[in-house]
């Protein structure tokens, strides 16, 4: 009867690593399916990315904005040639100079005015 119990003993120890090895696999196999899931949950939200940002780019119609600005970056340097050209077409030699004896007169009619009143107060 004790040969039997003790059998009873090891045969119950043995179902329990049996049973322990399963439960070890099974939660690997969790683990793998968690996963798994993860992945493709990734994947989907990058391809619905994708997709959005296809759509957006065909909203925004990037290439031809691209061409429009370029275009326009020429026109406003033809411009500003342009502009460049007819300053120094219309500057006369010596504008500089009149402009400083303009200067100079206007500094001087506003020192007289403000001498004005200190000259007949004393």
């Amino acid at each position: 009867s004790v040969q039997m119990l003790a059998k009873s003993i090891v045969k119950s120890r043995k179902a329990v690593q049996r049973l322990e090895k399963t439960k070890s696999s099974m939660h690997a196999v969790d683990l793998q399916l968690t996963t798994s899931l993860a992945t493709m949950s990734t994947v989907s939200s990058l391809r619905l990315s994708a997709d959005v940002m296809k759509s957006m780019n065909a909203i925004a119609k990037v290439p031809e904005v691209s061409a429009v600005m370029e275009a326009m970056r020429a026109e406003m340097a033809k411009c500003a040639d342009a502009e460049d050209g007819i300053e120094e077409a219309l500057a006369e030699e010596g504008e500089a100079e009149d402009a400083a004896v303009e200067v100079q007169r206007v500094l001087e009619e506003m020192a007289l005015e403000k001498m004005g009143p200190l000259a007949l107060a004393q």
